[in-house]
């Protein structure tokens, strides 16, 4: 069965190449893709992700995300380049 995964970046020619990579994934499967923190916790609500790979979002900060979608998942769902 394949894991759901909804990637946040504000780099959305970053995410785009990063969704055409994984496209022909057996393990993956791309349920969304947000710039922000409001669009993903849109998405989230939406398609329901089993993992989120959190890139930047600088309009919005890393101290906004993590908290607000931390709650969703367990540790091991949420992959961050932004956690330090």
């Amino acid at each position: 069965m394949k894991r759901r995964l909804l990637i946040v970046d504000d780099d959305r020619e970053a995410t785009r190449q990063l969704a055409n990579q994984l496209a022909g994934s057996q393990l993956i499967e791309i349920c969304g893709e947000a710039a922000s923190v409001d669009e993903a916790w849109a998405k989230l609500q939406q398609s329901r992700p089993d993992l989120v790979l959190l890139g930047g979002c600088k309009r919005d900060g890393k101290g906004r995300i993590v908290p607000a979608i931390s709650p969703c998942f367990s540790p091991s769902g949420i992959y961050s380049s932004m956690l330090a």
